[in-house]
């Protein structure tokens, strides 16, 4: 008799995952540029302070729409919890932020800011990159 073969198991997840997750990615770059275009070309710093607002808007909820489908998909797993990490951390920075500026000329805003500016992104970095090496590593593509 010949040994049977398993199927392979791949995790078929909802495609709306995957463009989910890339755009994330997409809109995480495009606050990097529009940041440094704000920062560096002085006729844009009137301008940013419009737009910047509007891409962190759009962020934020492709982060809460990222955290729905993985929990709904029921992603498991480390694969899981670095989609987890990615849309809490984008949700988390963007409220530190938001909130470093409501509670100006207290205590909180230190605290908020370190949140919004410092720990937070490096929770959406780590989360970015364990999600793009499981992508590739697993090849869920969508």
């Amino acid at each position: 008799m010949r040994p049977v073969k398993e199927p392979v198991k791949t995790a078929n997840h909802n495609p709306a995952l995957a463009v989910i997750f890339w755009m994330v990615i997409a809109v995480f770059i495009l606050i990097g540029i529009t940041s440094a275009v704000s920062y560096y070309i002085l006729p844009f710093r009137e301008y940013g302070k419009f737009v910047f607002p509007s891409i962190l808007a759009i962020l934020l909820l492709l982060s809460i729409t990222l955290l729905i489908i993985a929990v709904r998909e029921k992603v498991g797993g480390i694969f899981g919890k670095f989609l987890l990490l990615t849309g809490a951390s984008a949700i988390g920075a963007a409220a530190g932020i938001l909130l470093h500026n409501f509670l100006t000329g207290t205590a909180g805003e230190y605290v908020f800011f370190i949140v919004g500016l410092i720990i937070a992104p490096i929770g959406f970095l780590t989360g970015i990159i364990g999600s793009m090496v499981m992508f590739i590593k697993k090849r869920k593509f969508g």
